[in-house]
């Protein structure tokens, strides 16, 4: 699996395991669900102008999170969902790009 499927494999373990378990609370509260029936288990993305670089990790997650697919999302246990999303990250290339894409030389994220 390529690295950066890997690193979108274990931000969404992340989000999966915040959403089924509701912990920590405090991630939870900041989670808004999209209420249409077509993105099921969608999330919005909150707005990290308003709330600086502390959000910027969780706005990324839930882009992640946005981009799978609804069967992969939709799991009832942590191995399920594992099983599942592994096999999806194991064969999805095109979609790292249009998701994910790295900092530019000089970047850093403590600005």
């Amino acid at each position: 699996m390529p690295l950066k499927n890997f690193m979108m494999y274990h931000r969404c373990l992340f989000l999966f395991k915040l959403i089924l378990l509701d912990e920590p609370k405090y991630l939870f509260d900041k989670l808004e669900f999209l209420r249409t029936p077509r993105f099921i288990l969608n999330l919005i993305i909150p707005s990290n102008e308003l709330h600086g670089p502390s959000k910027r990790f969780l706005v990324h997650d839930v882009r992640f999170w946005n981009a799978i697919p609804n069967d992969v999302k939709i799991r009832n246990s942590v191995p399920t969902y594992k099983t599942k999303s592994i096999h999806y990250f194991k064969n999805t290339y095109g979609l790292i790009t249009t998701v994910y894409s790295m900092p530019k030389a000089g970047f850093s994220y403590l600005q």
